[in-house]
């Protein structure tokens, strides 16, 4: 059984920021862990949480293992997701611009195909919540946060909540 620690607080934090990251291809997964615990460890707070939450719907955040087969593994995943699920042949709705357009005449120009990517990203997760001890974000021996880019390769913002003391 461990024990419970009971230590002074510094000073209440209490930090937001956006941070952009520009995923070069679709299914790409990026490492930004080391990024994450930079932010924290300026902050020095020693005890406190970390909430990361994408801010697009077809990205995600994952506590993985960033090793290469693996990462590799997930993309295999990812990319073959809807065809496991959805019956040969399904026309997605999403898909069908035109139509869309009819419903939704301020429908954006970029808008392009992409019903597989929201229909994968309902099974992953797209924030975090992690602990910080002593400056520290607290992972497990394997644990790296991933962000996982879901659609066609564009600026993904992740907002990032800091609190502690």
């Amino acid at each position: 059984m461990s024990q419970t620690q009971c230590r002074r607080l510094n000073s209440p934090v209490i930090f937001q920021k956006e941070l952009t990251f520009k995923p070069k291809e679709q299914f790409e997964i990026i490492d930004i862990t080391e990024e994450m615990q930079k932010l924290v460890r300026s902050m020095h707070i020693t005890i406190g949480f970390m909430h990361l939450i994408s801010m697009h719907t077809t990205t995600a955040i994952l506590l993985n293992e960033n090793e290469k087969f693996l990462l590799n593994d997930f993309r295999h995943i990812f990319r073959c997701f809807p065809l496991g699920i959805v019956p040969d042949g399904y026309l997605f709705g999403h898909n069908d611009l035109k139509m869309r357009r009819i419903t939704s005449p301020t429908l954006d120009e970029s808008e392009c195909p992409n019903a597989e990517a929201h229909c994968c990203s309902i099974f992953l997760k797209n924030d975090q919540m992690l602990h910080i001890k002593y400056g520290e974000l607290i992972l497990g021996r394997w644990q790296r946060i991933l962000l996982v880019e879901l659609d066609k390769p564009k600026e993904r913002q992740i907002s990032v909540l800091i609190m502690g003391g």
